[in-house]
């Protein structure tokens, strides 16, 4: 397991910032694990290339409205809530 180490915020930003042959890059990334969480390399690839495969379909929907600048990762993701 010589690549399993744990996630610092440096460790995130490294895997995920490797958006080289996307039209993405990486702006400001905000670590939210309090603990020491450990995952393989290859997961946190596959994390990656979901998060850019998401980012194109989002992308790729007619635009609504304004578009936001300071829209944060967090803003993409569904909501934990079914909202009742």
């Amino acid at each position: 397991m010589g690549n399993t180490k744990p996630l610092d915020t440096d460790r995130l930003q490294e895997q995920f910032g490797r958006l080289g042959n996307t039209s993405f890059c990486l702006g400001t990334l905000t670590n939210h694990l309090s603990t020491s969480l450990m995952l393989p390399v290859s997961e946190l690839n596959r994390m990656r290339r979901e998060i850019v495969v998401q980012l194109e379909e989002l992308r790729s929907q007619p635009k609504r409205g304004e578009l936001r600048s300071n829209v944060s990762f967090q803003d993409l993701l569904p909501s934990s809530s079914p909202g009742w």
